[in-house]
């Protein structure tokens, strides 16, 4: 399964993503941007030939972990050192460290098939879960009891067992594009567009989006339209 464009986006901001985090973290090496329109300077580049798809932090922002197409997961210090390698096995799509630091959630694909997983920071898989294809990104809730997980044609609700909570579906001709947690992670919001029949994306002047707004227990949805 080639590289979505969303993943190819994300992969594209990982350096812009690791020089803004290493501002923030004031290691003496960069200016952050500030109200004066200051620039945020390049600090560190990976010097690493397979390509990374995505990043998350770790909550003390000691470390990194990147999931890269070529089915490993790296873990880096603040500075670029490789500090330890895991392999998923196939492609890492996204990848997400739980806000007490605890877990390291990750999507993964291969042809048609997709899992989310979930691991110990020291890389042990403790579980999985088969996801839909085309797995789009994973955001945890606040508190860390659970996360979902984005594809393109469901989003899952997934505790931090592995255990499926429930899954919502996009309307008839859509297909989910991001989505969101926010109230404290009790809501949900989920961009929606459409899609062609013959399942080929629409250029973007075709696409008609929305914003679907649900409670994460299910009770209710709202749609905007964009």
């Amino acid at each position: 399964m080639g590289t979505t464009p969303c993943a190819a986006r994300r992969a594209a901001s990982i350096i812009l993503a690791l020089a803004a985090a290493l501002s923030c973290a004031s290691l003496g090496k960069a200016s952050a941007g500030s109200a004066d329109g200051s620039a945020v300077n390049m600090v560190v580049q990976l010097d690493y030939p397979k390509k990374i798809i995505d990043l998350s932090w770790a909550p003390g922002g000691d470390l990194f972990v990147t999931g890269n197409e070529d089915g490993e997961i790296k873990y880096w210090s603040p500075d670029g050192k490789l500090l330890k390698a895991v392999s998923a096995g196939t492609m890492v799509n996204s990848i997400a460290v739980s806000p007490d630091g605890k877990l390291i959630a990750h999507q993964q694909s291969a042809d048609n098939d997709s899992e989310l997983v979930l691991r110990t920071m020291g890389g042990d898989r403790v579980a999985s879960i088969r996801s839909y294809p085309e797995p789009r990104g994973i955001a945890w809730a606040p508190e860390g009891k659970f996360l979902i997980c984005l594809q393109r044609f469901g989003i899952q609700v997934v505790d931090a067992k592995g255990r499926l909570i429930r899954t919502f579906s996009p309307p008839p001709g859509r297909e989910f594009y991001r989505a969101g947690l926010y109230a404290g992670g009790t809501k949900l919001a989920a961009v929606v567009c459409s899609y062609r029949k013959d399942n080929r994306l629409y250029v973007d002047h075709q696409k008609e989006y929305g914003t679907l707004l649900w409670d994460v227990d299910g009770t209710s949805v709202k749609e905007i339209r964009n």
